[in-house]
């Protein structure tokens, strides 16, 4: 994950920017993870530290990135932004909060179970659709710059544009 991650991020960004500079205006979005293994604000243990250090190390490694080019690309009008996605409801996380509901899971998955048992009781999973929607907005945001090297995430997004999460 952190050679090809942090590359395949690199590079698709990079060829993206040079014809962003050239019009002057553009958006890049990298994918990112809001916790990604490190401590929460109030210094506790994050959830999500059992996917191990590759995974933490590439998503820091990506939200730096679009820090720095954020900083290089502002004059040229180019937003670059990280978005946590959030929990996705793919096929595989639909199992589990199936398993969830009827009370029926392997115990290799327990780690997966409890981080998102939480998440499925308190409806903060998305759909596969929510990230393209929160790109959407930002795309067609006039002051798109303002959040030019932030991280922010699909729910923020969802809570802010006004868009559905289902």
């Amino acid at each position: 994950m952190v050679p090809i991650g942090i590359t395949a991020h690199y590079e698709a960004s990079m060829f993206a920017a040079r014809i962003m500079v050239r019009q002057r205006s553009g958006l890049i979005v990298n994918t990112s993870d809001v916790y990604q293994g490190a401590p929460k604000p109030d210094g506790s243990d994050p959830e999500n530290v059992f996917l191990g250090v590759p995974y933490c190390m590439a998503k820091a490694a990506i939200d730096r990135m679009t820090v720095t080019m954020a900083t290089e690309l502002r004059p040229y009008r180019v937003a670059v932004i990280s978005l946590d996605p959030g929990v996705v409801l793919t096929d595989y996380v639909k199992e589990l909060r199936r398993k969830v509901q009827t009370g029926q899971w392997d115990p290799s998955e327990q780690k997966f179970i409890d981080i998102l048992k939480p998440v499925f009781e308190s409806n903060q999973a998305y759909s596969i659709e929510t990230a393209g929607r929160a790109v959407v907005a930002l795309a067609t945001d006039y002051n798109l710059i303002r959040y030019s090297g932030k991280l922010l995430s699909s729910g923020q997004l969802s809570a802010k544009y006004g868009f559905s999460i289902e």
